[in-house]
Formats: structure tokens, sequence, C-alpha cells
């Protein structure tokens, strides 16, 4: 018998093949900085293998943006002094791309059925490519500035008809969700880092606004707020009842809050409730009983923290970490109900004023891409990245203009449409639906879309949607 006797096993070896390759590279920059022969060694084996097995890019490129988020999305290529913005997931992307376009026309092992919605998503790339070349040629921009919103708004999009073609079997889409179960599980590690030694990991990337520390990363955390949505729908669905799962489940909600991120929280939670609201009423009932069992564990978990604040010795560790988690938490939560004097807050509400009324002097055309505005108030002066305004869509509407947003939206409505219509008939029908609505609400505060390791996902999820769409017209997998 032969020990790799499938296409499922080969792909998946060779995803992991990579991601040891990457991984190797990722732990020696950690420990000697960037050095360009293991660089190049390492993502040229990468490259020749997602080429040969686009499939498995994916799979990559999904668990070690889970795990090693920045460093692998956006490390920069070092020789000398100069750094060149070619990073480690955009080289095993071309390669993923070239891959499915070899696999189309030369092998033609996978077919090209493009569905009725993807023509407003090309549409819309197409005005934001024609964007592009008129702000850097005819406009004052930044051509730098400019050059990285192209790649997220024309480049980063073709994830999604990559996803669309390449995952036509159910087994293959499986796989995706697998990878990134196992990338969420990696992300555990953090977890207790940031708990031992009262801050997390890659947390310095995102200071807070108000006093306190973070456990875990902002990006980790929005992983996790994803890994907890899909789970959660999964466990309804099959009405699983696994102490595992739920103990799973229950460390990474603690992550997502330690996380002291705000939106996310919101997102989660409201998330949740758009899922009750959606689900079948025989799913309701098994819903409210695992709703009340992690609002038990949840409050236990509170409880004990401000418990242990209160009577463990003020000069102790201990002390100083949970009076320093209360207080974060009390701060945080309660910044929710009074946003008067909240510099993040108050900085959004100042940056969006000011775009809108730049964007009011070329309404129809927008601020275009690459575009920098000055901001000014008592002590504060800054310039600040259009596509950096913490709103990924108010900053598309304002770079790209009504006509493209446009485009962008109705693209995305048509692509949940039909998977809102059938969210009762199976559970991923749910999760993809639900994954997409907790992205229009993260993004409202963040830039999701204007970041690669955030973004990317946005574009598998929605190539996903594609795929059941396909199969809902009953096209041949």
């Amino acid at each position: 018998m032969k020990i790799i006797d499938s296409k499922f096993n080969i792909e998946t070896l060779n995803a992991i093949v990579i991601i040891c390759l990457v991984s190797f590279l990722m732990f020696a920059s950690f420990a000697a900085g960037f050095v360009l022969p293991l660089f190049l060694l390492v993502m040229t084996l990468s490259f020749l293998i997602a080429i040969n097995y686009p499939r498995s890019g994916v799979y990559a490129i999904i668990f070690l943006t889970f795990v090693f988020e920045r460093f692998f999305t956006l490390a920069p290529v070092i020789i000398g002094k100069d750094e060149y913005k070619i990073y480690p997931l955009d080289i095993i992307l071309l390669a993923v791309f070239a891959g499915a376009i070899f696999q189309i026309f030369i092998k033609r092992e996978v077919l090209l059925d493009i569905l009725k919605e993807s023509k407003y998503l090309l549409i819309f790339m197409a005005l934001s490519a024609v964007h592009f070349f008129v702000d850097i040629f005819f406009n004052e921009t930044n051509q730098l500035l400019a050059f990285s919103s192209f790649k997220y708004y024309v480049f980063y999009p073709l994830t999604y008809f990559t996803v669309l073609i390449l995952f036509r079997k159910k087994d293959d889409v499986m796989r995706i969700f697998k990878f990134a179960l196992a990338g969420a599980l990696g992300i555990i590690f953090f977890i207790f880092y940031g708990v031992i030694f009262s801050g997390g990991l890659w947390t310095e990337f995102t200071p807070l606004s108000t006093s306190g520390i973070r456990i875990l990363a902002f990006t980790h955390a929005f992983y996790l707020s994803m890994a907890v949505l899909t789970l959660w729908i999964w466990i309804l669905y099959k009405k699983k009842k696994s102490f595992i799962l739920n103990i799973l489940v229950a460390i990474w909600i603690v992550g997502v809050v330690g996380s002291m991120m705000r939106h996310l929280w919101l997102g989660v939670l409201l998330s949740i409730g758009v899922t009750y609201f959606l689900v079948l009423n025989k799913y309701k009932y098994f819903f409210k009983e695992k709703v009340l069992k992690y609002g038990v564990f949840i409050a236990f978990i509170g409880i004990a923290v401000f418990y242990i604040s209160l009577i463990a010795p003020h000069y102790t560790a201990t002390s100083h970490i949970t009076n320093n988690t209360v207080a974060s938490m009390e701060e945080r939560v309660g910044s929710f109900f009074s946003i008067d004097g909240d510099e993040s807050f108050s900085w959004r509400e100042l940056v969006w004023k000011k775009s809108l009324r730049e964007y009011v002097e070329n309404p129809f055309w927008g601020l275009g891409l690459g575009r920098e505005i000055y901001i000014e108030k008592e002590n504060y002066r800054d310039l600040i990245e259009v596509r950096d305004i913490h709103n990924s869509w108010l900053a598309l509407f304002l770079q790209v203009g009504p006509i493209a947003f446009i485009f962008m939206v109705v693209f995305v409505f048509k692509s949940i449409k039909n998977i809102f219509k059938k969210r009762g008939e199976e559970w991923l029908n749910m999760a993809i639906l639900i994954l997409v609505i907790n992205y229009f609400i993260v993004a409202l505060f963040q830039p999701y879309l204007e970041t690669n390791m955030l973004g990317i996902f946005f574009w598998i999820i929605l190539g996903i949607a594609g795929v059941k769409n396909l199969e809902s017209q009953k096209i041949q997998f």
C-alpha cells in the first residue's frame, strides 16, 4: 500500500512542507535578523511547491498568517540599508495565482466558471486600476502609497477568483477550515504567553488608547474571533456537546477579550446575536443553552480575577496583574457608554470629519489612491493616510469614489444573497454569512481591507461563498 496515495495527502503534505520552510525562516529571522540567502532559498522552494500545488499554497498562507501575522505578511526584503516591500505572503500568492492559471489553461484540471456577481468585482478592480494610473500620473499623490492601495484593491481580490476556481470539492473547502483551526490552536500559545508574562507577544504594534495591558495581539484576536464564530455555528448545527470543544472556545474567548479590542468584542457579540435571529427554530433552544453556559464561564472567570485582586497582597506580582486586568476591563467597557475623553474615539471623529470635508471637493472621483490628509487640533498635528483612517468602508468610498464603491457593495451583497436564503440547509452557509457580517462590523473601526494580514481572509471567505453559489446552480464539480 502506498503511503501517499491520494491528492488529499499530497496537497496536505506540500502545505506542511511550505509551513515548515517558512516557519524556519521566521524563527531564523527572529534569532539572527534578515538573512537574504536563506530568504531566497526558502521562498524559491515555497514558490515552486505552491505553483505546482496551488491549493497547498492557500492552506499554508492561512496557517502562517494565523500564527506569524505581520512577520509573514509584512516582512520586507532587506538589502543593505534598503527595504523592498516584497513579502513572503505576496510571493506565495503569486505562485498560487500562476498555478491556478496553469491548471486552467494548460492541464485543464479545473473548470473556469465565473458567477454573474463576479463581474461586479471585476469592474471594481478595473476602476481601482484606472484610479491608480490616473492618480500617479496626473494627480499629486504618494506613489508608494498608491501602489500599496492598488495591491489591496486589485491584487489581493484575485484570491477570490483563485478560491472560486480551485476549491470546487467539499473536501478541499473543509481543508481550508482545518488549516485555520490548526492556526487558531497555535494561537493558544500566545494567550498563555500573555497571561504568564503580563503582556502579549507582538502587542506593541497596536498600543492601547486607555491604560492597561493586552494579553493577545489585535491580529491574533481577530483570527480567534473568526474561529469562535465558525466553531460556534458548527457546534450549534451539529448539536455537539463536547467538553473539549467548549473548553477550546472558552480559551479563544479569553484571548479575544484579553486583546482589549473593543470593536472585536462588538463584532463577536453582534454576530452571535444575528445568528440567533437567523437560525431555524429547532436550533434556538440549544443556542440559548450554550450561551448560558459560556456566560456562566465568563462570569466565573471575571469574579475569580476580581476576588484575587482584592485578597492578594498589593506588593505581589499576582496583585499587580489582577489589578491591571480589572482596571483595564473597567475602563474599556466603560468607554462604550462614555466616549468623551477616549483618544481613539476622538481621533476617529477628527479624521473622519476632515476626510469627508476634503472629499466634498471632488465627490465624483474621490480623494484618489495614495492620498494623505493633514490633521491639526490643539497640540496634535499629523499627516494621515486616507486608507488608514480606521474605517475600511469609509476609506474605500473616499478613495475610489461612489461608482467603484457601489460595484464593490453590490458584489458582496449578491455573493451572500443566495447564502442567506440557504442558511438553514448547512452549517457552512451560516458560517460564511456570519463571517461576512462580522467583517462588515469590525471593518467600521480598523483598516481591514487595507491590511493584507486582515483582508486576505475577506477574499477567501467570499471565494468560498462563490463556490457554494456555484454548487447551488448545479454546476458539475
